[in-house]
């Protein structure tokens, strides 16, 4: 009886540590990035914006003689036999975000609002979440391996454990020497 508390109290202990590594994944997963790279994020969003603004603004029509005298005015557009509304919207906000002192001040209120959002909590790059994650995943596979290899032993002394259902297959499948 001794023997198979002994064996229950250890794998209490390593499928807490596996909940932890789990929670720690879970963390490391969900963290911010830091506010540079979403500043990065904006500006690229800005630029496809911008990009798409000109592109719907027919800029052609200035070189021709004929329809130069109309300036920039797109040709109106039907739907279901009614006016769709001049100027797009979309077009129009490309434009207004193509300006330096728009994006300029746009970009700052953003950068303070991230910088507030941030405060205090941990940022991470992508090297530097992947190279946590991949720790994780080490420790976490240690500790299946030492799990599966307590499992082993308790069986071999004729005691019966449940093995988790999430249990990682590397584990499972491990040879006897390689959980020594």
């Amino acid at each position: 009886m001794s023997d198979a508390l002994t064996v229950a109290a250890s794998l209490h202990e390593i499928r807490g540590e596996l909940a932890a590594l789990d929670a720690e994944a879970q963390r490391i997963a969900e963290a911010p990035q830091p506010v540079e790279d979403a500043l990065a994020a904006l500006d690229a969003w800005l630029d496809r914006e911008a990009e798409a603004g000109l592109a719907a603004t027919p800029v052609a029509a200035l070189l021709d003689s004929r329809a130069s005298a109309a300036g920039l005015a797109r040709a109106p557009v039907f739907a279901d036999g009614k006016r769709v509304l001049e100027p797009d919207l979309a077009a129009l906000r490309g434009l207004v975000l193509a300006l330096p002192p728009v994006r300029h001040a746009l970009r700052e209120l953003v950068k303070g609002q991230l910088q507030d959002l941030t405060r205090g909590v941990e940022t991470m790059s992508p090297s530097t979440r992947a190279k946590k994650a991949a720790r994780i995943a080490e420790q976490r596979l240690a500790l299946e391996l030492r799990e599966e290899s307590l499992i082993r032993a308790a069986e071999r002394a004729g005691i019966a454990v449940t093995r988790r259902a999430s249990a990682d297959a590397r584990g499972l499948l491990a040879a006897d020497s390689a959980l020594a």
